[in-house]
């Protein structure tokens, strides 16, 4: 599918942050974060999600929408599992003098990498997903 809709960019750092689409920068973030990980820079990968925390806890301020704040939560929920296992294999790669990282940390990475837009989305985007979904069905019939 092809988007040819021309968006008007901002320079206005407190205008973009309001305007923040915190689903999918979140969900980018996560996808980045993991694959940072899997290639070893597991340091790097925690300063990406810990920055995009701080940009969520700005948007939040600024905007104050249910909407941002339920997408928010999302966010720090599949964050913190990443951010755990990067921690616990910060602190194995310190004790084992090591760079590979357990099987345990690799499906973590792996399905990071993969994780879907739903998993981001607050419950009304969750239903109006559906509900195109599902009228895309019947169209089809």
């Amino acid at each position: 599918r092809v988007s040819s809709v021309r968006r008007e960019i901002t320079y206005d750092r407190e205008e973009a942050e309001r305007e923040c689409n915190v689903a999918i920068v979140g969900m980018a973030t996560i996808q980045h974060a993991a694959q940072i990980a899997a290639e070893g820079e597991l340091l790097s990968a925690r300063l990406k999600l810990r920055c995009t925390q701080r940009l969520f806890q700005r948007v939040i301020t600024l905007s104050k929408n249910d909407t941002q704040q339920e997408e928010n939560y999302n966010f720090l929920v599949q964050s913190d599992i990443l951010d755990d296992q990067l921690a616990h294999s910060l602190e194995e790669r310190r004790d084992s003098k090591t760079k590979k990282v357990s099987d345990a940390a690799a499906k973590v990475f792996f399905q990071s990498k993969q994780i879907d837009r739903n998993w981001f989305l607050s419950g009304a985007k969750k239903d109006d997903v559906k509900s195109k979904k599902a009228n895309a069905a019947l169209n089809k019939k």
